[in-house]
């Protein structure tokens, strides 16, 4: 595919033709052929064609990559954008999940060039039935939240407060979770959201003064 003649109409019919006669591509090469270095439709599709009977199990392992592979499509409606979509939609619970974090996380990390995910994200969450959007939105809504209070603690520096009694300038851990909880006491909660990592992990509270882990 690397070594075709884009700018050669036979070239470009003769390679569409080989493409569709290949034996069947380890899951692996497909992902490759999702790269930057293949922008045509048809090679993509070709490649995402043989990711069909990935198990769920498996796919789950891919997904970080697929979704990373979206900023590469022409155009939003894309057989990549279709696969995922489809297979999130059939596994709810598993696939679907890690799909809904993964198109957040990608949005937060780039706001430009994950418009598309933020979009898609947006589909897959209209076509759920009405319980599980509102809990995969609960989930969503309390991660952009810590996301916002981490982000805007650290910008104004109150994440490097130094204690002026501690030799060595080490974090003034009360002053932090006392800025932190009054951040969180802002706005109500859910009362419970899905947690990225364990996809199957429901939080039910927010335990800022219990947690013994600090930025």
């Amino acid at each position: 595919v690397l070594s075709c003649e884009w700018d050669q109409p036979a070239r470009v019919e003769e390679m569409y033709r080989l493409l569709y006669s290949w034996a069947k591509v380890t899951p692996a090469h497909a992902v490759q052929l999702l790269d930057h270095r293949f922008v045509d439709g048809k090679v993509r599709a070709v490649a995402v064609g043989h990711l069909e009977k990935l198990s769920d199990h498996d796919l789950q392992d891919l997904l970080g990559q697929l979704v990373y592979a979206l900023r590469y499509e022409k155009h939003e409606d894309s057989a990549l954008a279709r696969y995922l979509l489809r297979r999130g939609l059939m596994s709810q619970h598993t696939v679907g999940k890690q799909l809904a974090w993964y198109l957040h996380a990608a949005f937060l990390a780039d706001p430009i060039v994950g418009t598309q995910c933020h979009r898609l994200l947006k589909v897959y969450l209209r076509s759920l039935p009405d319980t599980e959007r509102v809990h995969q939105g609960h989930g969503l809504y309390a991660i952009a939240r810590l996301d916002s209070i981490y982000r805007g603690l650290a910008a104004s520096d109150l994440l490097t407060v130094r204690s002026a009694s501690t030799k060595g300038g080490a974090v003034d851990a009360e002053h932090v979770v006392g800025l932190l909880l009054g951040e969180l006491n802002q706005n109500p909660w859910p009362s419970e959201f899905h947690c990225p990592v364990p996809v199957n992990c429901t939080q039910h509270s927010t335990g800022v003064v219990e947690c013994d882990k600090l930025p």
